[in-house]
C-alpha cells in the first residue's frame, strides 16, 4: 500500500484523507487548536469537491478550481502572523479532505494547477 501523509478522522461524515502535516496547540481560550499545513493544490481537492458536484461539467469545475485557488491565495497573503490562513467552514471555504472517487475534481484542479484570477495587480476578489 502507498504511505499516506495526513490524517483520517474516524467519526467524520466520510473517511477522507486530510493531507499534510497536523500540529495541535493550545488556543487563546485554552482549548486545542489543530492546524493542518497543506499544499494549496492538495487543499483544493478537499474544497472544490464540496463546492460543486463531481458530476458537473469539467469546465465548470475548472472555473471553480481557479476561483477557489484565487480566494485561498488571497487569504494566505493577508493572514499576517496567524498560524493558519483559512478555516474549514463557510467563514472561508468548506474543506472536507481528499476523496479519490472525485476524479473530475482531481482533473479540474490538476488542469488548472497554479492558475489564479488577478485584477489590477492583485488577486481578484
Amino acid at each position: 500500500s502507498i504511505a499516506e501523509n495526513g490524517i483520517r478522522i474516524a467519526e467524520s461524515e466520510k473517511a477522507t484523507l486530510y493531507c499534510g502535516d497536523l500540529t495541535v496547540s493550545v488556543g487563546e481560550e485554552g482549548g486545542l487548536r489543530p492546524v493542518l499545513d497543506i499544499q494549496v493544490e492538495d487543499y483544493l481537492l478537499g474544497v472544490v469537491a464540496y463546492e460543486m458536484s463531481d458530476s458537473f461539467p469539467i469546465e465548470a469545475l475548472k472555473a471553480q478550481a481557479v476561483a477557489a485557488r484565487t480566494y485561498a491565495m488571497q487569504r494566505k497573503w493577508s493572514a499576517g502572523k496567524r498560524d493558519y490562513d483559512l478555516v474549514d467552514t463557510t467563514a472561508d471555504q468548506v474543506f472536507k479532505g481528499f476523496d479519490p472517487e472525485y476524479s473530475n475534481v482531481i482533473g479540474a484542479v490538476s488542469d488548472t494547477r497554479g492558475v489564479v484570477g488577478t485584477y489590477e495587480g492583485g488577486f481578484a476578489t
